[in-house]
């Protein structure tokens, strides 16, 4: 499914395409930090002084850091923000990163079919900085967006 790239972002090869169960959805230029880690727990067995057994801890996903986008539904990006201050339950939500390429047909930029989609469980936004603001323009430009989560699924490599 195309839609169109919004202007500060048409001068990328890619986009990243991001869709929230919350209705925020927006396109970025550069994220960082997919990432889940399983921690490792030593554990020595009282009968054997000098082996030491490697079992699995907790879970944990990283921080998925988002840069120089621009969110279209701003009003909902800013509640959901607010909802997570104020604890407002629930104010998590499952969203999804798809990496678009750019395409040009007949000078309209639009976003072509994903070549690679990740689902993220239960995250939430834990920073943002603002960029420039624009007067002309009803969107709002993030320079960084950080967002925690629970869980990392591949949804496929197209």
């Amino acid at each position: 499914m195309a839609s169109d790239v919004p202007s500060t972002l048409r001068a990328y090869k890619y986009i990243f395409e991001v869709r929230t169960s919350r209705r925020v959805t927006g396109g970025f230029s550069r994220v960082s930090g997919i990432s889940e880690e399983i921690e490792v727990v030593d554990k020595r067995d009282g009968t054997d002084p000098f082996q030491i057994k490697k079992l699995k801890g907790t879970h944990q996903g990283g921080s998925v850091i988002l840069e120089r986008g621009v969110v279209q539904e701003k009003l909902e990006f800013l509640r959901w923000f607010r909802d997570v201050k104020k604890e407002v339950v629930p104010f998590w939500s499952t969203f999804v990163i798809h990496l678009n390429p750019i395409t040009d047909p007949g000078g309209q930029s639009q976003t072509g079919l994903p070549i690679l989609s990740l689902r993220f469980l239960n995250g939430w936004p834990s920073r943002y900085e603002l960029g420039e603001l624009d007067a002309k323009s009803s969107e709002l430009a993030l320079e960084k967006l950080a967002l925690v989560h629970e869980g990392l699924e591949y949804l496929g490599v197209f």
